[in-house]
């Protein structure tokens, strides 16, 4: 891909005649974007009235996105529909995206993004071979990410450190890149920087003590959840939600993952393997009770806390479902119900 991440009127011909269009992309953060851009080329046309459309906002939404494509604007020249798509479809939802595919209305736009997909299904099979309508946005490689932190940066510049940092944390995800940055760039206009080097970074990117964290799930795990909200709630003040709430979110996945594990070896007899997993994820806080913990647990309501969490983190990102604004509600609420 020439450009990246691309922009929306690199794969929809906005200026031309009408139709449907589906983006296809794991990068929520490359669909947040390209909705924006949607935002500001409708303010900048007149006659162009935009709709946005989520599954997440009723049943028929599939229905009410296609019934809007298709009607002729009364007050305006050209209407571009905005449809988030889940990614389990009924077949009664296929026929009518199947059926507006073959007979758009050529004055308006009906665009469809797509996170996750079941490429299991006929439906996503025959839309792979529609190259003019269907076009997935590859997944990003070590060369794209590297020009993608150079331009977040922009109008500062980083040093090589800074950015080899970015190349090679775990957390890939464009979101948390995009988010630290800023953070950095708030810090360098404030400070009177043009060019940021990786030391007068360092206070920002690792200013959150993994001590904070782990007295958290410290104080969950002993059953104290409104100290442990106490804390949570400073530490957003201090830190900020941006930074605080993907490491709790990944910290909960740790910990529930490594009871459902400890759960298996210790009905198997295998309570050293069970410590030695504990000391291998660094989750200290749980040497003491592990056993109790694990214990006080079914299978069924881990499953359900995992499920949960996935739902918080894609709301986290921008996916449809749970509102990137409620994150720190969900949160709150999750340590009420699982702790």
């Amino acid at each position: 891909m020439k450009k990246f991440p691309p922009s929306i009127k690199d794969l929809v011909p906005l200026d031309n005649n009408g139709g449907i269009f589906f983006i296809h992309s794991v990068e929520r953060y490359i669909i947040r974007k390209m909705k924006e851009e949607l935002r500001e080329y409708s303010a900048e046309k007149n006659g162009v009235d935009l709709f946005f459309l989520d599954m997440s906002d009723g049943k028929n939404i599939i229905q009410e996105a296609v019934n809007t494509a298709r009607e002729i604007g009364f007050f305006c020249s050209q209407k571009i529909v905005v449809l988030e798509l889940a990614e389990k479809l009924s077949d009664k939802e296929r026929d009518f995206l199947e059926s507006y595919i073959d007979n758009c209305e050529p004055l308006n736009f009906l665009i469809v993004f797509v996170a996750e997909i079941d490429k299991r299904t006929k439906f996503f099979r025959s839309l792979q071979k529609m190259d003019k309508i269907y076009h997935p946005v590859p997944i990003p490689s070590t060369n794209d990410i590297r020009s993608f932190i150079i331009s977040e940066f922009k109008p500062f510049t980083a040093d090589e450190i800074l950015i080899s940092f970015f190349l090679n944390i775990e957390n890939q995800d464009m979101f948390y890149i995009h988010s630290e940055i800023e953070k950095i760039k708030l810090y360098a206009s404030v400070k009177g920087l043009k060019h940021i080097s990786y030391e007068d970074s360092d206070e920002i990117l690792n200013g959150l003590s993994e001590q904070v964290i782990f007295r958290i799930m410290d104080l969950l795990s002993a059953g104290m959840v409104p100290q442990a909200m106490k804390l949570y709630r400073e530490t957003l003040i201090t830190e900020g939600d941006y930074k605080v709430n993907p490491l709790i979110i990944s910290m909960f996945f740790k910990h529930f993952k490594a009871l459902m594990k400890g759960r298996i070896l210790l009905k198997e007899n295998r309570a050293n393997d069970f410590f030695s997993y504990l000391t291998k994820s660094r989750l200290f806080y749980l040497k003491n009770n592990a056993v109790n913990t694990a214990g006080k647990y079914k299978n069924i309501k881990l499953l359900k806390a995992l499920r949960k969490l996935s739902d918080i983190e894609l709301g986290m990102k921008g996916a449809y479902g749970v509102r990137t604004t409620e994150t720190t509600i969900e949160i709150e609420q999750f340590m009420a119900d699982y702790f």
